[in-house]
C-alpha cells in the first residue's frame, strides 16, 4: 500500500505542477521562475475557474477544474514557441534557460528539506497509507470535501456544510 500512497502523491504533484509550469513558460518566463511559480499558477487558475463555473452555474468533476488550466497553459506555451523561435533556443539552452548553479542548489535544498519535514510530521504520525492526521479541524475539511464531490462546485465563494 506504501506504493500506492508514493505513486498518488507523486501524480499529485504532476497535477500541480505541470499546468502552472506551461503557464508561465507560455508567458515567456524561465525555466527557474516556472518552477517557483508553477504551483501557485495551477492553484489561482483552478480557483478562479471554480468561481466561474459557479457563477454560470456549471457543476464539475477535478478533471474540468484542471483541464482548462492545463489547456489555456498548453496554448499558451504552444503559441510562444510558434511565433518565437529564439524563445525555444532560449529555453532549452541550459546557460540562458536557468539561473546559475546556486540557485538550482538552493531550490534543491528546499525541496529536500520541505520532503524532510513532511515526511517526519505528516508521513511518520500515519499508521499506514490508508490513514490520515486527525487534526482538530479535519472534520470541517472533510464536510466540506464532501459537499465540493457531492454537488461538483468547489467554488471558495460558496462554501457550506
Amino acid at each position: 500500500m506504501w506504493v500506492d500512497f508514493f505513486v498518488s502523491y507523486f501524480i499529485a504533484i504532476l497535477l500541480l505542477y505541470v499546468p502552472g509550469l506551461l503557464f508561465a513558460l507560455g508567458l515567456r518566463g524561465r525555466l527557474f521562475d516556472g518552477v517557483i511559480l508553477a504551483p501557485l499558477i495551477t492553484f489561482v487558475g483552478s480557483g478562479v475557474v471554480a468561481i466561474v463555473y459557479y457563477g454560470l452555474g456549471i457543476s464539475s468533476s477535478w478533471l474540468g477544474m484542471l483541464l482548462p488550466v492545463f489547456l489555456v497553459g498548453l496554448l499558451l506555451f504552444v503559441c510562444r514557441l510558434g511565433i518565437d523561435a529564439s524563445y525555444k533556443k532560449q529555453l532549452f539552452n541550459h546557460n540562458q534557460a536557468c539561473c546559475n548553479s546556486h540557485d538550482w542548489f538552493f531550490l534543491l535544498l528546499s525541496i529536500a528539506a520541505a520532503f524532510v519535514v513532511g515526511m517526519f510530521f505528516f508521513v511518520k504520525t500515519l499508521d499506514g497509507p490508508a490513514s490520515f492526521n486527525q487534526g482538530p479541524d479535519n472534520v470541517h475539511h472533510l464536510a466540506l470535501i464532501e459537499t465540493f464531490t457531492k454537488t461538483g462546485f468547489y467554488s471558495p465563494l460558496s462554501t457550506t456544510l
